[in-house]
């Protein structure tokens, strides 16, 4: 008999090199790596929506305690100290600013009031708490210099204050007294007027053309409450804003 022959490397052997193994295991590394990476996109998305809910929340929570205040104590001074009063945590107020921490997260509150002159019950004179008129303001978060009404108006040259005993108007006609011409120069400073008289109230001039409006020794029939609520999302260094405005109603 032939004796048998057997070839080297013929044995049942076989495997992978190392080559291979390294080639698996960095493939396998990258793709781990990169669903971590999805994973923490998403959580850090979820964070900065929950973060904006619950600023959402808490400027409605604000506003809702807004109500819960007496009507006096909302003054332009006094608003975010007596409302932040009625927040659980109670913040310390910091001029018109406090911090909430909820949920981790610390939110910087800023809390402005001013006062709105409603035209229907008749017009007043104005301070520096009153909100500004629209054409000045620079935005939700702008601060009140107290434009909104003015104290002494300045009519064809004349520097007109009101007086207690009367309105604005009877205060300008009672100045240039019942001529005609100078009645119908007035006329057509109506709408220097309207911006002296709280921003569009409907007015009429002069007695003898119509009648004067009525004088409201207490202007501040509204109250204008503007929270503002910012927070550093996660994952962001600018940081975001969002800010709710409610209108009070005086009891008187």
């Amino acid at each position: 008999m032939g004796a048998s022959t057997r070839s080297p490397g013929t044995g049942g052997e076989a495997g992978f090199t190392i080559v291979e193994v390294m080639v698996g295991a960095f493939l396998l590394v990258v793709g781990v790596l990169a669903m971590l990476v999805m994973i923490e996109g998403s959580l850090a998305s979820t964070s900065r929506t929950t973060a904006r809910e619950q600023a959402t929340n808490l400027a409605r929570d604000i506003v809702e305690r807004a109500r819960q205040v007496p009507y006096s104590s909302t003054t332009t001074a006094a608003a975010a100290a007596a409302i932040a009063a009625k927040l659980p945590e109670n913040p310390v107020v910091t001029a018109s600013s406090f911090v909430v921490e909820r949920r981790n997260v610390e939110y910087a509150v800023t809390l402005s009031a001013c006062s709105i002159d409603d035209p229907a019950d008749g017009v007043g004179v104005g301070d520096a708490s009153f909100c500004d008129a629209p054409s000045n303001s620079t935005g939700p978060g702008s601060a009140t210099t107290g434009s909104g009404l003015a104290a002494a108006p300045n009519i064809l040259g004349l520097s007109v204050t009101l007086a207690a005993s009367g309105s604005l108007v009877d205060t300008v006609c009672e100045a240039v007294g019942t001529d005609t011409a100078i009645a119908a120069l007035v006329e057509t400073s109506a709408g220097a007027l309207l911006a002296a008289e709280s921003k569009g109230a409907v007015l009429s001039i002069c007695p003898a053309i119509a009648g004067a409006v009525a004088y409201d020794p207490t202007p501040a029939d509204l109250r204008r409450i503007r929270v503002q609520v910012e927070w550093a999302p996660r994952g962001r260094t600018t940081p975001t804003a969002l800010t709710q405005t409610t209108l009070l109603t005086s009891p008187t």
